[in-house]
């Protein structure tokens, strides 16, 4: 992430670090700083739509059934870990349809502790990969990118530490629980590059999580020599 969008050093249409080459760059006032021609500044509800959590009430809680309840303590950055949650009783109901999360998704805590507790900080961020579908309980959220391609680019920049800083910066509520919004996701300031760019790094974001998976026991650089072999011919 960090190479390719802070650092600027994307493949180029040779298979070349972009800035280094000689890439043309453009000061953008909003962001103070220069990026790639043809890029532009925005907001991430530009990218993205937000949905929040139901209000479920310990009613509709059992433990165990078909599908987990994903709550505040489930996101464990970068992933989203159910092995410790209660489950929907009863059958799905046509209301809870929007709440369904499915493989992929990307979620959001969006009530924690202060920046004095990182580890707990609101803002947490993981994506969910099971193969089950989940359901997404209050004050945590999905973020639904418009189209599939930005998936990638959605998840990092979220997750990227500068980001959770500016997240933190801005909740409400007192050290030991903070909380943020919606509107704060949505407003926040990014980069948004070309959609060959956006493209090109959702096919190399997916060739290394799918190394990842296929050979655990792999070093993550054996895994990121694979990933820039593959970037240089896309």
């Amino acid at each position: 992430y960090k190479h390719w969008f802070v650092d600027f050093e994307f493949p180029n249409d040779d298979g070349k670090p972009y800035k280094s080459s000689g890439g043309k760059m453009l000061y953008n006032e909003v962001l103070e700083k220069e990026i790639p021609v043809g890029w532009e500044d925005g907001v991430l509800g530009d990218l993205v739509d937000t949905i929040n959590g139901y209000a479920f009430k310990s009613k509709d809680f059992a433990d165990n059934g078909d599908m987990a309840i994903i709550k505040i303590k489930n996101v464990v950055p970068p992933n989203i870990d159910i092995t410790d949650t209660h489950y929907l009783k009863g059958n799905l109901t046509f209301e809870l349809d929007r709440f369904i999360v499915s493989k992929g998704d990307i979620l959001i805590t969006m009530t924690g502790s202060g920046v004095n507790q990182m580890n707990s900080a609101v803002g947490q961020v993981g994506k969910y990969y099971e193969s089950k579908n989940s359901l997404l309980n209050q004050r945590v959220c999905k973020l639904e990118p418009e189209y599939k391609n930005i998936k990638e680019y959605v998840f990092q920049f979220i997750s990227d530490k500068t980001t959770h800083i500016e997240l933190l910066n801005g909740s409400t509520g007192s050290a030991n629980q903070a909380n943020i919004s919606p509107t704060q996701i949505k407003t926040l300031i990014l980069i948004i590059p070309n959609k060959s760019i956006l493209h090109k790094y959702q096919q190399a974001m997916n060739v290394f999580n799918a190394a990842k998976r296929v050979n655990n026991q792999q070093s993550l650089e054996k895994i990121k020599d694979l990933v820039l072999a593959k970037m240089s011919k896309l």
